[in-house]
């Protein structure tokens, strides 16, 4: 009997292995031919493999112990083996047992979503380690330059504060025989027009005449010299003057320092070189800076608290749009008389004068004048009742003109109103002239001057 058994139990288990072997073989064809089955699919039947794989084991030791014991108990009782259906029927519950452990494992059904195609493997980004420098350099922050705002109104140089000091105007001798002009150079403006005849006069403009120890030759007054310094509320500086410019002194209340009387007296000398050479006496007269100070301070008002301001507009680059090409400029004052022409020096960007067929210098210093804006007006211009003394209309009127800098030259448009009012410079179309920050030249013209320019 337990020969018998032991066959009975290399069969079991035998069937067992052929099975755990067969479903084995199922599943390697399953994933060869089925890669979209659920994996979940191949896990329950890995469990049934491994389920039988031990269910073989189960009944190894069942039908062992029980062909045992139904053996001994023949051998003693000689009668039926009652354990053996005990066994049995234990193997059996084992077997359920098993079953119901592997079931409960088992994934919940789930919806298999429709086959897409595997998209491609991008492969993992390798981020290099940040590597910081041991010194950051500093962001570089574009400065710009703060607003100017304060201005010379005479020349446009930026200053710190409002600019309060009331300029000089003197009378400069500008006949050929009174050449040079003395102390010029450190004027910002020149103004140049016809006086009698083809003879021309300058007005010069400073901002400060403290130091110059030689200026002249100093001149007499003329009504548009006297209408000119009221638009620049400056101090007036000359050596006599016409009997129409001492009119309009006395009826406009301008400051004046005259040499021919104690206003200015103290200020003026003679000049002994020019009266031993020859030189004509009205030609020698000249004035010391610091003593018109000195003068100006006894008798006038050196300051406005207001501030001074023209409405003049200056800017470091002020080349005009669309200008003509003016490297040489000429101002006409007669067709066949005085002629003050300007060469463009494109290094420094200035118009060197020249006139009588010479470099117009400063004696004191031999230097060329030279400037950076150029203004030509047209004016009314006529000769008095005497057929002698000139007069300019600079007054509650406008006319036009020209304006050179930087090389190029446009025209322009001027006006003024009252006596206490500045000129005023446009544009063909009405926009205010822009000048260059420096010096300025401004010839004023009869209405048949003409400009000649290339």
């Amino acid at each position: 009997m337990l020969v018998a058994n032991k066959f009975h139990t290399c069969s079991l288990r035998s069937v067992l292995a052929h099975v755990h072997a067969a479903v084995e073989n199922l599943l390697k064809y399953i994933r060869r031919y089925g890669g979209e089955l659920c994996e979940a699919f191949f896990d329950s039947l890995r469990r049934a493999c491994a389920l039988l794989f031990f269910a073989g084991i189960y009944a190894k030791i069942f039908i062992a112990c029980s062909t045992q014991i139904c053996y001994n108990a023949e051998k003693t009782k000689k009668g039926r083996c009652p354990m053996k259906r005990f066994f049995a029927m234990a193997l059996a519950l084992a077997l359920m047992l098993s079953l119901a452990a592997c079931g409960g494992n088992t994934a919940p059904e789930t919806t298999v979503p429709p086959t897409t195609a595997a998209p491609e493997t991008t492969p993992p980004t390798t981020v290099p380690p940040t590597t910081v420098p041991e010194t950051v350099p500093p962001t570089t922050v574009e400065e710009t330059e703060p607003p100017v705002l304060f201005r010379n109104p005479l020349n446009g140089e930026p200053l710190d504060e409002l600019y309060t000091a009331r300029p000089y105007t003197v009378t400069i001798n500008n006949i050929k025989q009174a050449l040079p002009q003395c102390g010029v150079e450190n004027a910002d403006i020149i103004f140049e027009t016809l006086v009698e005849g083809d003879v021309t006069r300058c007005l010069a403009v400073f901002g400060d005449v403290a130091g110059i120890e030689h200026l002249g030759a100093v001149r007499s007054a003329r009504t548009y010299f006297v209408d000119l310094t009221l638009s620049l509320d400056a101090i007036f500086v000359h050596h006599g003057g016409s009997d129409y410019a001492y009119d309009l002194i006395s009826e406009t209340g301008a400051d004046d320092l005259d040499a021919m009387k104690s206003s200015g007296s103290a200020a003026f000398y003679r000049d002994q070189d020019r009266l031993n050479s020859g030189v004509s006496l009205e030609h020698t007269s000249f004035a010391t800076g610091d003593k018109l100070v000195t003068c100006a301070e006894k008798r006038h008002e050196l300051t406005r608290e207001e501030g001074i301001d023209y409405g003049w507009i200056f800017a470091e680059e002020a080349t005009p749009e669309n200008g003509a090409d003016a490297t040489a400029v000429t101002a006409c004052f007669t067709s066949n008389g005085k002629k003050t022409s300007f060469t463009y020096n494109a290094e420094t960007g200035l118009y060197e004068a020249a006139q009588y067929g010479k470099a117009y210098i400063d004696g004191n210093t031999g230097n060329t004048m030279a400037f950076e804006n150029l203004i030509m007006i047209t004016a009314k211009s006529w000769l008095g009742s005497d057929n002698y003394h000139r007069f300019n209309e600079l007054t509650y009127t406008e006319g036009t003109g020209m304006f050179a800098c930087n090389g190029k030259l446009i025209p322009i448009k001027w006006s003024r109103e009252g006596y206490s009012d500045p000129l005023e410079f446009y544009l063909e179309d009405g926009t205010p002239l822009t000048l260059s920050v420096g010096k300025s030249y401004i010839a004023v013209l009869s209405n048949k001057a003409v400009v000649d320019y290339e």
